[in-house]
């Protein structure tokens, strides 16, 4: 067992580690006070969104190509995107329905040697289509894997067209649903080579009835799983209520463990209550325990070189810290951004938010180049 402890700002008795994460094997342990080793400046360089014919309400992923080409899910379209490298609209692909090439609720497209995989969530399948001359080449299913519970939530590409998805089943529990997830990898195909080699911490969600109906809410200060895929197939993955990662093989073995020792801001219960419309989900959660902070983290990137992109909750509750952590976890960069900038791709030296102008509610991905120096 070997615990590695790491500071640039304060000494290592200044960390205060708790037992079970000092008792992991492997971990790097930091200094959420931390100095960050590097400056970093961003210049927007193109805006991708709304042009005089179309109009976007929901991106629900992009992916880009080498040569800039970028692919946007509309979710409440239901079509692909495509943009050139500076913005300029190219054309669209697929359209809602159920055939071939053909989608419900898309999700996070993703590029693979030559092919965009796009993720339906109502037909739980899997689309491929050709990057380059956007025709439509096969689909596969994703549902009714045996040994799976529950329904496709996501997928991460890994290398040799391998695909990491993640289910999700969910069971009552008085007024929680608790919510369990299941990772799985399959082939090009769709057929299971493994699952369940992760055990994920198990969510939970608000089950709040009005008017005879029960609707779902999901509070960030109830915690959830975050994961990404690094370059070379390896899982990134934590649980929100602290600043804990875990690097893991495709068998669930864990290779390390970065632990950074912030406080997260305090939870304000009473504005919390303030900022909800439903007066059934207020009376829920004043009767509820809730914890004195709030989540640690909220997003989680890998980005092309292997950096974590991470986003925590500060004191301004419209503000987000960003963090910029190498793969062994130092601080090599920090910066703010509104909480609703929402960091969706960073690659070939261009991090991509999806950004919401306030006074407009209009919604674009915006390019920039970044520096890190």
């Amino acid at each position: 067992m070997g615990v590695a402890l790491t500071s640039c700002s304060a000494s290592e008795s200044d960390v205060n580690v708790p037992e079970d994460i000092a008792a992991l094997d492997n971990v790097a342990v930091y200094s959420g006070e931390m100095a960050p080793l590097n400056e970093i400046s961003f210049e927007p360089v193109a805006r991708f969104g709304d042009t005089d014919s179309i109009f976007i309400s929901r991106v629900s992923g992009i992916a880009v190509t080498d040569d800039g080409t970028l692919f946007m899910a509309d979710r409440s379209e239901a079509v692909i995107h495509v943009y050139d490298g500076s913005g300029g609209y190219q054309t669209s692909i697929g359209r809602r329905g159920e055939g071939p090439g053909e989608f419900q609720t898309i999700v996070q497209p993703e590029l693979s040697d030559g092919s965009l995989f796009v993720l339906d969530l109502d037909q739980q399948r899997v689309s491929l289509f050709d990057s380059e001359n956007y025709s439509f080449r096969r689909s596969f299913s994703l549902g009714d894997k045996d040994g799976i519970r529950g329904r496709p939530l996501s997928m991460e590409l890994l290398p040799e067209e391998r695909i990491l998805a993640l289910y999700s089943a969910s069971e009552r529990d008085g007024n929680r649903l608790k919510r369990s997830e299941i990772p799985a990898v399959l082939d090009n195909g769709g057929e299971v080579m493994s699952s369940g080699f992760v055990t994920l911490t198990e969510n939970n969600r608000l089950l709040v009835e009005s008017n005879g109906m029960f609707q779902i809410f999901s509070m960030p200060f109830l915690g959830q799983n975050l994961l990404d895929v690094t370059e070379n197939g390896e899982i990134v993955t934590g649980f929100t209520d602290r600043f804990l990662l875990h690097y893991l093989t495709l068998n669930g073995d864990t290779l390390r463990s970065i632990y950074h020792a912030t406080t997260p801001p305090s939870l304000d219960r009473q504005a919390l209550l303030n900022n909800m419309e439903s007066e059934a989900i207020r009376g829920e959660l004043s009767s509820m325990d809730m914890p004195d902070n709030r989540q640690a983290f909220n997003s989680l990137r890998v980005d092309d070189e292997n950096r974590l992109w991470i986003s925590s909750p500060t004191a301004e509750t419209d503000v987000y810290d960003w963090r910029v952590l190498s793969n062994t976890g130092e601080k090599l960069a920090q910066f703010s951004q509104p909480a609703s900038s929402s960091l969706q791709l960073v690659k070939d030296g261009f991090a991509y938010f999806l950004e919401t102008d306030e006074e407009t509610g209009v919604t674009d991905v915006v390019k920039y180049r970044y520096q890190l120096q």
